[in-house]
């Protein structure tokens, strides 16, 4: 028996003696049988085709976002299933107008499924950029011809790629369930800071959660610290992530940016561990930390130019593959 065909009858068992089931039972059930991104789409699919899908998320947007950005993406209409069955074909076709349309279609929903992670320590605004990372995601992945509408698909990519985000904004990389407990926590705290109106005791979280006061207080000793996509990358400081991703700072490429370097991340896979190992070094895609070409070289026992020439080569071959074909002109190579 394959992950893929576990991971439903485990889904379907749960249906059973549940009666229901939540976004956090196909989350988990993902993350138990470790499915690949192919595997999950599939998976996704086969659940809204055997109707094991959850309530509909409520598009609507409250005052407290960004006024600007609601403007700005409230002006994109819903579409019907026919309309994306339509962009969905001409996307396949390289179409970048009709990719366009079904993302900004759908960023209200981004901004709904943000909504249920307020009260983690990314404010709504990076919430709604993580979602949007996902968006692009599932836009990437989505067959209109498995008779699955857009909204349903996507949800799962939009929460996995909010929760990563709040998961990984620690600096030491947490495993999913801990996030997820993270998550729970400031939830916990922040509505009994409200009903209290002063700040709780590790006692009184613990009694809320249903843990021990020494779990409480090992969480609340994390430390959070977000990414800068302004981090310097190159040996005198002038070269940031933005920098290497994307010039532009239109509104599509600024939700662009960061889905970039996931699918770095993956398409490494492609190349030799040891050229891969080099550019994860180079960018800090493991740690968040940069190393400069002469840190690397040494650290592999190459001149400086080794190590720019395998970065240069790899990063060639890496261009053609799928998503990162609008990936960065050299400027890293200083």
């Amino acid at each position: 028996m394959n992950k893929l065909t576990a991971a439903k009858q485990a889904l379907l068992l749960l249906k059973k003696s549940k009666g229901t089931i939540e976004d956090t039972d196909i989350d988990l059930t993902i993350e138990t049988y470790k499915l690949t991104d192919e595997q999950i789409s599939d998976f996704i699919v086969w659940i809204n085709q055997n109707d094991l899908t959850i309530e509909l998320v409520d598009e609507s947007i409250p005052e407290t976002i960004d006024n600007a950005y609601y403007v700005d993406i409230s002006k994109y209409p819903l579409l019907t299933r026919e309309q994306e069955v339509a962009l969905a074909e001409k996307i396949k076709n390289g179409d970048k107008i009709a990719r366009e349309t079904l993302i900004k279609s759908n960023l209200r929903l981004v901004v709904a499924i943000a909504r249920k992670y307020q009260g983690s320590q990314l404010t709504i605004n990076d919430l709604i950029q993580e979602g949007n990372i996902g968006l692009l995601k599932a836009v990437n992945r989505f067959d209109a011809n498995k008779g699955v509408r857009f909204a349903n698909y996507a949800q799962y990519w939009i929460r996995q790629a909010i929760s990563r985000a709040i998961t990984q904004n620690h600096v030491i990389y947490l495993p999913a369930n801990l996030g997820e407990t993270l998550q729970k926590l400031k939830r916990v705290q922040k509505k009994l800071e409200q009903e209290l109106e002063e700040k709780p005791t590790s006692e009184m979280i613990a009694k809320e959660m249903e843990i021990s006061v020494e779990e409480v207080e090992e969480l609340l000793n994390y430390s959070f610290d977000a990414i800068s996509m302004d981090k310097p990358l190159d040996d005198d400081g002038e070269i940031s992530l933005y920098d290497i991703i994307a010039d532009e700072t239109d509104f599509m490429e600024e939700i662009d940016t960061k889905i970039l370097q996931d699918y770095l991340r993956e398409s490494l896979q492609q190349i030799p561990e040891r050229d891969a190992q080099i550019i994860r070094m180079r960018f800090g895609l493991d740690d968040n930390v940069s190393l400069t070409l002469q840190q690397i070289a040494e650290h592999f026992s190459l001149t400086k130019e080794g190590v720019r020439q395998i970065i240069n080569s790899n990063l060639l071959k890496l261009k053609n593959s799928q998503n990162l074909s609008d990936f960065m002109e050299k400027r890293y190579d200083k």
